[in-house]
């Protein structure tokens, strides 16, 4: 599986600047978002990862993510500081909705260590939060995403080492056990791949069956496309109305860093909603 460093993701940046202008100002900003992660990233890679090898591949095998999340040593300190780092950038594009949540933090005397272990464990509950207080709670719910994926990406690279991907078939991610949020066809077109936009895992998927609730009945799946736009489509299921944005590697002309993608395919986002779709993977992107 290509893996796709820094300085392949800031390449492909400035290219979709140059031929979509309108996406610049969006582009810039997740531009300072992909060089603190991988900051971060780097920083994560000076420690090592504990595993039992042989449970890894036992739950593998059984069908279930790999990753044990109770069981990772956590590394808050470095989570936390990326989490300020990533108010500094939001305070440079939406200074306001940076001010509200910082004074909630402080109003609230917010645990974000706390924070940041529930949202990791899947035990974060918002309604503990008066929302007259925080606002919308979905720029709180995207740092502490956004936090957290360094952490994802450093795990993700260990343990697709001990597995086979190709042998995975299910439509959640092998490692993670996140719904995918995007789709790659590759430029030989024989299958199409399933991408996790948390631990950047991609796996091999069957054409014509939902990746969330694995209908594969006639006519189950529908794309939808906006104008002659070929590179990227939607696929979405007739049975649980969920959404699978889809990129054309051979549309495109080369494979490209699904991550970046996922950015510039918020137009697609936008129109499932339109449509009555719903996300498959609960992931935020911040316009």
């Amino acid at each position: 599986m290509t893996t796709w460093d820094i300085a392949s993701k800031l390449s492909r940046i400035n290219q979709i600047k140059q031929e979509k202008p309108a996406y610049k100002d969006l582009l810039d900003f997740y531009e300072k978002i992909f060089i603190a992660k991988d900051e971060v990233y780097q920083l994560l890679k000076s420690y090592p990862v504990t595993y039992d090898e042989y449970l890894v591949r036992k739950k593998f095998k059984a069908g279930l993510p790999v990753l044990d999340k109770e069981s990772v040593g956590f590394y808050i300190d470095i989570l936390e500081n990326f989490f300020w780092k990533l108010i500094e950038i939001i305070e440079e594009n939406n200074p306001e909705s940076a001010k509200q949540l910082i004074a909630f933090i402080k109003q609230e005397n917010l645990k974000i260590e706390k924070a940041i272990k529930e949202m990791w464990l899947g035990v974060l509950d918002p309604e503990q939060w008066e929302k007259s207080k925080i606002g919308d709670p979905t720029l709180f719910y995207f740092l502490l995403t956004e936090t957290l994926k360094p952490l994802y990406e450093y795990l993700g690279e260990y343990f697709r080492e001990l597995i086979e991907l190709d042998l995975w078939g299910k439509g959640y991610c092998p490692i993670c056990g996140e719904s995918p949020t995007l789709g790659a066809i590759p430029e030989e077109k024989w299958t199409r791949f399933l991408f996790c936009i948390y631990c950047g895992s991609k796996w091999p998927f069957p054409f014509l069956k939902c990746p969330f609730c694995e209908n594969e009945e006639e006519e189950g799946i529908k794309y939808l496309r906006i104008g002659n736009e070929k590179q990227y489509r939607l696929e979405v299921c007739q049975s649980c109305h969920r959404y699978l944005k889809v990129v054309d590697f051979e549309s495109i002309g080369k494979p490209v860093p699904l991550d970046v993608e996922n950015i510039v395919t918020i137009h697609l986002d936008m129109l499932a909603k339109r449509e009555g779709y719903l996300r498959g993977s609960y992931h935020l992107l911040l316009l």
